[in-house]
């Protein structure tokens, strides 16, 4: 049935067996059988299973036998709940219909006794099951409230989620940073005022320009600021778990100061004192060069360290979510923002919000167009560089194109572990 399967229809399947919360058998009506993994959600490790678990990515908790046994009452929940039942299943508009282990990716219904129909993918995360996996499914963002309402009654795994209690981690001075596939930094009528670059490339740097408005630097700048528009501009994927070392990259990453440099500079430039946000909108989750909550997962780790800071993802830009924030990371996004979404985030903005665009010498030249378009429509003359700096000697793993620099800007009150930092940046005359 395979190639034959359409994403605007639903199929009516019978479960034959229950690998584990989040991930079934099934038989459908012709005879054929698939392996259906629940879209939009994942449910913890079993006890034997471990290894492959990343606490990281479960807010407020760092036991791995506590999720051990969580993943274990998921599966027996799953094998109680769908095992050998009929259920409806459908795609993701958003999403492709195969996972990378060839896995069906869908939304699994049925009906109760009393005939009320049933979303699984939801109930288990109401039940506390299952956390959301942040990603642009189309039922993202009612599945986010689903995780938020359990976290706040306390369900299932979220009994002992404390994220203020969680350990300090990397909390640092900066002494050395680390830009992957980086662009510099221009402004829009060319190049930008040293007195808005906290960070430059080193002066081994050399700079590739891709365009005839590429702008030359002899110090490409690497990070700059518009405090009059609360903005700041990065030319990379400053935060990308990729280069973990427990993600199997060949260099430890975590003396780099990326994590303390970030919340400093968001910090700096809001208002608030809330929480942490990302955009997963505009094509993020399946853009090569762009991060979702999923993609930083260690970045949300250290947050919690530094007093319980959440990190969040939504793929809708309401005001209500907006409130949440102290800042919003936007990745270079594969789609634009509308002018309507614009408006939304400059309201954020003006209520004391910060914006930090995050570009990517990676990415699409469409793709930078449309960071470059929004730092345009929340009125700040930051624009990403059309060109990719790199280094044969500082750099990371040997590779020129993960860029190191220790050359800063030390006026700007960004490189001190975030627990010593207070003041603000002004606006630059």
């Amino acid at each position: 049935m395979g190639s034959s399967l359409n994403r605007d229809e639903e199929y009516t399947v019978t479960v034959t067996n229950v690998s584990d919360g989040d991930t079934f058998d099934a038989e459908f009506s012709d005879g054929s059988s698939e392996e259906l993994r629940i879209i939009g959600v994942d449910s913890p490790e079993t006890t034997q299973n471990k290894e492959h678990e990343r606490p990281e990515e479960w807010e407020g908790i760092e036991d791995l036998e506590y999720l051990g046994k969580w993943g274990e009452k998921a599966s027996k929940f799953a094998k109680e709940t769908v095992h050998k039942a009929t259920l409806t299943v459908s795609f993701d508009p958003n999403e492709p219909i195969r996972d990378q282990y060839d896995r069906l990716l869908v939304y699994a219904s049925y009906s109760t006794d009393e005939g009320e129909p049933v979303l699984y993918n939801k109930e288990l995360i109401q039940r506390g099951y299952a956390r959301v996996y942040d990603s642009g499914a189309a039922k993202h963002d009612e599945l986010w409230q689903a995780e938020r309402d359990a976290k706040k009654q306390q369900h299932g795994v979220w009994k002992e989620s404390d994220p203020a209690a969680s350990s300090e981690i990397r909390d640092h001075d900066v002494s050395t940073l680390f830009f992957p596939y980086t662009s510099s930094i221009r402004s829009e009528s060319g190049t930008i005022d040293s007195k808005r670059v906290p960070v430059f490339a080193g002066e081994q740097a050399e700079q590739q320009l891709n365009g005839d408005k590429s702008i030359e630097y002899s110090n490409p700048p690497l990070v700059a600021v518009d405090p009059d528009a609360r903005l700041g501009m990065l030319g990379s994927l400053f935060i990308n778990e990729e280069y973990e070392k427990s993600e199997e990259f060949p260099v430890d990453t975590s003396d780099f100061g990326n994590f303390v440099f970030l919340i400093n500079l968001l910090t700096s430039l809001s208002e608030r004192s809330k929480d942490v946000l990302i955009d997963g909108g505009h094509g993020q989750f399946a853009g090569e060069a762009s991060l979702s909550a999923e993609d930083v997962a260690y970045y949300q780790r250290y947050l919690e360290g530094q007093g319980g800071i959440k990190f969040e993802q939504n793929n809708t830009l309401t005001t209500e979510f907006l409130d949440l924030g102290r800042a919003l990371l936007i990745t270079t996004p594969v789609e634009p923002f509308t002018e309507d979404e614009i408006e939304t985030i400059s309201t954020f903005r003006d209520d004391g919000g910060a914006v930090i665009l995050l570009g990517s010498a990676a990415a699409s030249t469409e793709a930078c167009k449309n960071l470059n378009a929004l730092a345009s429509g929340l009125g700040s003359d930051l624009r990403l560089n059309d060109d990719k700096i790199t280094s044969k000697n500082e750099n990371v793993n040997e590779n020129p194109e993960l860029l190191s620099t220790s050359l800063f800007n030390d006026s700007f009150p960004l490189f001190e572990a975030y627990s010593k930092q207070s003041t603000a940046i002004e606006s630059a005359e």
